[in-house]
């Protein structure tokens, strides 16, 4: 006898950067720590494209003007698309890449943070596989 089973087809894997930028009007004088947290991120397809919206939040911990530890918490929001067959399935994975950079301008505090995207574009119903 055969034995049959479905294997989803892996259609295309791609990896991008994504970068985010942050900006919170503060006092700083200097960043003690930064942390970023991804989100697992939402997935809805239009036509042949396909939209993430990676998102997340950020922990920032800083000394102000007046020597005061200070905790601020943002939220980030960025979107993304890519091509894809309507029939498909995407798998998608981020990580935070690297070390988050800080600057201090007047009365801002910038932050620099590269987010990896990895997706995973697969057939939907699976290949017969005999």
């Amino acid at each position: 006898s055969m034995l049959e089973s479905e294997f989803p087809g892996i259609l295309e894997m791609r990896s991008e950067t994504v970068p985010i930028t942050q900006t919170i009007q503060a006092d700083a004088v200097r960043v003690v720590d930064i942390a970023c947290y991804p989100e697992h991120p939402g997935i809805y397809k239009e036509g042949e494209r396909a939209f993430v919206d990676p998102s997340g939040t950020t922990q920032l911990l800083f000394y102000n003007t007046d020597g005061n530890l200070q905790c601020e918490i943002l939220r980030w929001d960025e979107e993304w698309s890519l091509p894809v067959s309507s029939s498909a399935d995407i798998d998608v994975q981020m990580q935070i890449t690297g070390n988050p950079q800080d600057s201090l301008r007047n009365g801002e505090i910038v932050i620099k943070t590269d987010l990896l995207m990895n997706t995973v574009t697969k057939t939907e119903k699976g290949k017969n596989m005999i």
